[in-house]
């Protein structure tokens, strides 16, 4: 116990000033997309709770936004969904799913403004990036 306490003290000193370097980093990249941008888009799948859910805390908070980032480094917003799982009581809504539900109606609406098919919306996944504000669901 008393070592645990001491490692969570250490990690407490150190960890703020580690991170306040990966925030000021603004060269940091993943897959060519910076960490700047990165954080915007984790942001907005935060707000994508309140915004779809009506509440920005409701039970089970997790949100998703899925962007292409194939025009632009700062990407654009395809579409967003949050845990549905207790509004539907389908068990398989978490905000990841509900995202790619979401992404494929909008990709596969006859009058919208991708007006995929099928396939090409599947295609098409292959170009977006999935963020969410936790740990991805395994079944994505």
């Amino acid at each position: 116990m008393r070592s645990s306490v001491c490692v969570f003290a250490l990690l407490s000193a150190i960890l703020p000033a580690a991170l306040a370097v990966v925030l000021a980093d603004t060269n940091l990249m993943i897959n060519g997309i910076t960490f700047p941008t990165r954080a915007h888009w984790m942001r907005l799948a935060n707000e994508a709770l309140g915004e779809i859910s009506g509440s920005p805390c409701p039970f089970a908070a997790f949100g998703t936004v899925i962007v292409n980032h194939t025009a632009s480094e700062a990407g654009k917003l395809i579409c967003m969904g949050v845990n549905e799982n207790e509004n539907t009581g389908n068990p398989s809504l978490h905000g990841e799913m509900a995202a790619i539900k979401n992404c494929t109606a909008i990709l596969t609406d006859p009058h919208g403004k991708f007006r995929m098919s099928a396939s090409e919306a599947q295609d098409a996944f292959a170009d977006l990036t999935l963020y969410t504000n936790a740990e991805s669901c395994p079944m994505v």
